[in-house]
C-alpha cells in the first residue's frame, strides 16, 4: 500500500508541474497582447476600395503626425499549421511594448526598422528567415511562436480590416487621432469616387470587445484535474494509515512520540521523495526553457501547497489512530467511523462530478452530430487548399515603382489560373455579404447591388437550377457576361444590366485592356439566366451568415469564365483584397504532395516567391468540431478520473461498514439471508444517498434528457460493485468469525 501512495504522490508532483507549465505558458501568450499598452484603438472600415497598399500609407502618416506607435495583433498560420502570434509595429518613439518583449539574443528593432526594414523578432530560429531574425525572443513555451514584424508586412499576411492600438498617446486624445485618420480616408475616397459619401469617426470605432489573444485554452480544466489527484492520494494515504493501525499501536506501546510514528510511517519517505522532486526540478527546468525564474516559482508553490495540506491529512489520520484503545489498534480494530464519514461525504461527491460529467458528454455527443449535420457543405473543404502567404517576393523593388502588383497579377491570372481551373479550382467571393461589409455598405453605399463571383467549377461542385429546375451549366469558352440572377428579380432586368454594364466598364479605364487583344470584350452582350427561388448558395466564407451556417439565399451570381473577363477581373490568388482566395483542388489531401506538384510550373513562372506554401482550407466545420471534440475529450477525461476515485470510494466504503458490521452481516448470511436482505444497510444508504444526489441533479441538470437513464445505470452500477466487494469481504471473514475474532 505503501508503494501505491509514492506512486500517486510522485504522479501528483508531475501532473501539477505539468499544469504549472500550462497555465504559465497561457498566461504568457496573454501577455504578448498588445492591447495591454494601447491608449486607444481603432478599425479599418470594410470596403473594396480600401486595399492593403491603399490603407498602409495613410496609417502611417497619421502616425507621423501624432508622433505615435502602431501595434497590430494577428494570429497566423504557420506550415507546421501552428498558430504563431504576430504583432505589426510601426514606431515613431520608443516604445513600452517593444521594450518589454524579453530576448533570449540578438537586439530589439530600432524606429527606423520598424518604418523600412525587413528584420524581424522571432521565438525561434527559423532556417528560412534566418537572415531577417535580429532578435530571438525568449519564451517559456514552445508550442506557440511569438513574432514581431514592422507593420509594412501585413499585406502579405493580412486583410488591412483589423483592431489597431495606438501607444504613446500622452501627446494625442483619441478625438484628435481619429480626426486625423477621418479626413486622410476621406481625401482618399475623393480621389477616386465622385460623389462618395464621407467617413466619421464612429465608423473607425471598435463595434466588439477585443480579445487579441486567444489560446482556445481553459485552465479550470487541468487545474481541477491536478487537485483531483492531489485529492486522491490524500484518499490513498489515509486509507493507507488506516490499515496500518496495528504498526501505529506496535509503535505507541513502545514509546515512540507522534512525531516518531508519523515519519517513521509516512514522512521519512514522502519529504525524500519531496526533495528529490524540488532538486530535479530548476535542473531539469533550465534544460528545457532555460533560466524561467517565475516558472519555478510559482511551480514550486504549485507543488508545495498541496504536498503541505497531504501531510496534514497524514498527521490528523496518525494522530486519531493513536489515540485508539490499544487492544483495538493491536487487533488492527481502529474506530473508523472518522474514516467512513470522510469516504461517504468524497464518494457523493465523486458519484455527482461523475453524473455531471457523464451529462456533459451526452450533450456534447448530442452537439457534434447536430453540428456534423448542419455543416456538412464544409467536408469538401478537406478537398481544397489555398496558397498562403501572397507575399511580393523577388519582386520588391518593382512593388515600389507601382509595377510589380500588375506583373505579378498577369502572370497568376493568365498563366497560372488556366492550370488551377483545368485542375478543378474552385473560386468564390462572396466579400460583399461579410457581415462588416453589409453594415459599411448600408451606411455608405446603399444603391449598390450586391452580387457574389463564381467560376464555372464552383457551379459544377455546388450547382443551382433554372426556373424551369433545369441544372445551370456555364462553359468556360463563353465570353457573354453571364449574370445568374433569382426569378423574384425579374421585372428589374434593365436596372440590373445597366448596373453591371456600368462596373464593367471600368476596366477600361486602365490603358492595357484598351488594346486590340481585348477587343471582344469591350462590347459585351449580358445573357441572365433566370434561377428559381430560395436556393442557398454556399459561400465557404465563416464571416457570412455564421447562424445561417454560411449559406446565402437567392444572391445574384456573376460568373467569371477565362473568357468573358479581363485578366485583374480574375485576379483569384488572393480573393477580394486578400479574401476568398482561389481553393485548389489537392491531390490525394495532401498539401504537401499538390505543392510539389505545383512547384515546378510557379518556378517556371516565377512565382515560387510569392506562394511559398499551400495551406488547408480554414474549415468551419473542423473548428467547431474540433472545438467540440476538445471539451468532449476533456469531459471524458475528468469523467474517468471522477469515476475511479468514485469506484475507489465505494470500495473503501464498503470495506469500512464491513467493518464495522461483519458479525451482524455474517450472522444474517449464516442464518440463511439474501446478499440484498443481510446487506439492507448499507444498501439503505446507498439509496439515500442517490435520492440526495438525484435531487441535487435534479435541480441542477433539468434540462438534460438522459438524465433519468443515466442516474439510474450510476446507482445500479454502484449496488453491483458494493456487493461484489461485500460477498468478497464475506468469503475471506467467514472463519475468522466464526472462531471469535
Amino acid at each position: 500500500m505503501k508503494r501505491l501512495f509514492l506512486v500517486f504522490l510522485a504522479a501528483s508532483f508531475a501532473f501539477s508541474t505539468y499544469v504549472s507549465y500550462l497555465l504559465e505558458t497561457d498566461q504568457e501568450v496573454r501577455s504578448w497582447s498588445a492591447a495591454a499598452y494601447a491608449g486607444f484603438s481603432f478599425t479599418i472600415p470594410h470596403s473594396e476600395l480600401f486595399g492593403p497598399y491603399e490603407v498602409l500609407p495613410l496609417l502611417t502618416e497619421a502616425a507621423v503626425d501624432h508622433n505615435v506607435n502602431l501595434l497590430r495583433d494577428v494570429q497566423l498560420l504557420e506550415e507546421d499549421n501552428n498558430i504563431a502570434f504576430t504583432t505589426f509595429v510601426f514606431l515613431t518613439r520608443n516604445s513600452s511594448f517593444l521594450g518589454g518583449i524579453p530576448l533570449q539574443a540578438g537586439s530589439h528593432l530600432t524606429i527606423e526598422e520598424t518604418k523600412d526594414s525587413n528584420f524581424i523578432l522571432h521565438s525561434h530560429r527559423v532556417p528560412q528567415d534566418e537572415e531577417s531574425i535580429k532578435g530571438t525572443i525568449q519564451t517559456l513555451g514552445r508550442s506557440h511562436t511569438r513574432i514581431v514584424q514592422p507593420l509594412h508586412h501585413f499585406p502579405d499576411y493580412v486583410s488591412p480590416f483589423g483592431t489597431y492600438h495606438v501607444e504613446q498617446t500622452d501627446s494625442v486624445s483619441e478625438e484628435q487621432f481619429l480626426k486625423t485618420l477621418v479626413d486622410l480616408f476621406n481625401g482618399y475616397l475623393e480621389n477616386h469616387i465622385a460623389e462618395p459619401v464621407p467617413l466619421t469617426a464612429d465608423d473607425f470605432a471598435v463595434q466588439t470587445d477585443q480579445t487579441p489573444v486567444s489560446t482556445t485554452f481553459d485552465p479550470t480544466y487541468v487545474q481541477t484535474l491536478a487537485w483531483t489527484l492531489w485529492g486522491i492520494t490524500g484518499l490513498v494515504l489515509m486509507f493507507y494509515i488506516m490499515r496500518n493501525g496495528k504498526t501505529v499501536a506496535i509503535y505507541s506501546m513502545h514509546g515512540f512520540s507522534l512525531v516518531q510514528i508519523w515519519k517513521a510511517l509516512v514522512g521519512r519517505v514522502s519529504m525524500l521523495l519531496f526533495f528529490v522532486c524540488i532538486v530535479l526540478l530548476p535542473i531539469v527546468a533550465t534544460c528545457l526553457f532555460g533560466w524561467q525564474p517565475r516558472y519555478l516559482i510559482v511551480t514550486f508553490l504549485a507543488v508545495t501547497i498541496p504536498y503541505v495540506l497531504v501531510l496534514g491529512l497524514s498527521w490528523l489520520f496518525v494522530y486519531s489512530i493513536s489515540r485508539s484503545k490499544l487492544i483495538d489498534g493491536i487487533k488492527n480494530n481502529s474506530n473508523t467511523k472518522l474514516f467512513l464519514l470522510v469516504s461517504q461525504a468524497a464518494k457523493a461527491v465523486a458519484l455527482v462530478a461523475a453524473l455531471a460529467f457523464l451529462l456533459q458528454i451526452s450533450d456534447r455527443i448530442t452537439e457534434l452530430e447536430e453540428v456534423r449535420h448542419s455543416l456538412t457543405d464544409w467536408d469538401i473543404s478537406k478537398d481544397y487548399g489555398e496558397f498562403y502567404p501572397h507575399l511580393e517576393g523577388y519582386d520588391s523593388d518593382e512593388y515600389e515603382r507601382g509595377t510589380g502588383i500588375e506583373r505579378t497579377s498577369n502572370i497568376i491570372t493568365e498563366k497560372l489560373y488556366p492550370v488551377l481551373n483545368a485542375d478543378g479550382a474552385i473560386y468564390i467571393d462572396t466579400d460583399s455579404y461579410q457581415e462588416d461589409t453589409l453594415i459599411f455598405d448600408a451606411q455608405h453605399n446603399p444603391d449598390m447591388i450586391r452580387s457574389i463571383r463564381v467560376n464555372p467549377n464552383y457551379l459544377r461542385m455546388f450547382p443551382v437550377v433554372d426556373e424551369h429546375q433545369q441544372t445551370v451549366v456555364i462553359d468556360e469558352e463563353e465570353t457573354d457576361r453571364v449574370l445568374l440572377v433569382p426569378h423574384q428579380y425579374k421585372g428589374k432586368e434593365d436596372e440590373i444590366v445597366s448596373y453591371f454594364k456600368e462596373v464593367y466598364a471600368s476596366w477600361l479605364t486602365i490603358e492595357r485592356y484598351q488594346s486590340e487583344q481585348f477587343s471582344h470584350l469591350h462590347e459585351q452582350d449580358f445573357h441572365i439566366v433566370w434561377l428559381a427561388d430560395q436556393q442557398s448558395v454556399f459561400s465557404f466564407n465563416i464571416d457570412v451568415f455564421p447562424e445561417e451556417n454560411n449559406m446565402i439565399i437567392d444572391p445574384i451570381i456573376e460568373v467569371v469564365t477565362e473568357n468573358n473577363s479581363y485578366p485583374l477581373d480574375r485576379d483569384f490568388f488572393r480573393g477580394s483584397i486578400g479574401n476568398d482566395p482561389l481553393k485548389v483542388k489537392l491531390l490525394d489531401q495532401s498539401t504537401a504532395k499538390t505543392y510539389e506538384h505545383y512547384l515546378p510550373l510557379l518556378r517556371d513562372l516565377q512565382l515560387e516567391d510569392n506562394a511559398k506554401h499551400l495551406v488547408t482550407i480554414n474549415e468551419q466545420a473542423q473548428k467547431d468540431i474540433s472545438e467540440i471534440q476538445r471539451a468532449l475529450t476533456l469531459d471524458t477525461i475528468l469523467f474517468v478520473l471522477t469515476a475511479t476515485i468514485a469506484l475507489f470510494m465505494i470500495v473503501q466504503t464498503s470495506h469500512l461498514l464491513f467493518a464495522q458490521h461483519k458479525k451482524r452481516f455474517l450472522l444474517r448470511r449464516f442464518f440463511g439471508h439474501s446478499l440484498l436482505r443481510a446487506y439492507r444497510n448499507v444498501l439503505f444508504w446507498t439509496l439515500t444517498t442517490w435520492i440526495v444526489i438525484l435531487s441535487t441533479a435534479l435541480y441542477r441538470y433539468s434540462g438534460y434528457q438522459d438524465l433519468t437513464i443515466i442516474t439510474l445505470a450510476l446507482f445500479l452500477a454502484e449496488v453491483v460493485v458494493t456487493l461484489v466487494v461485500l460477498t468478497r469481504l464475506e468469503q475471506k471473514n467467514k472463519v475468522s468469525i466464526l472462531k471469535g475474532e
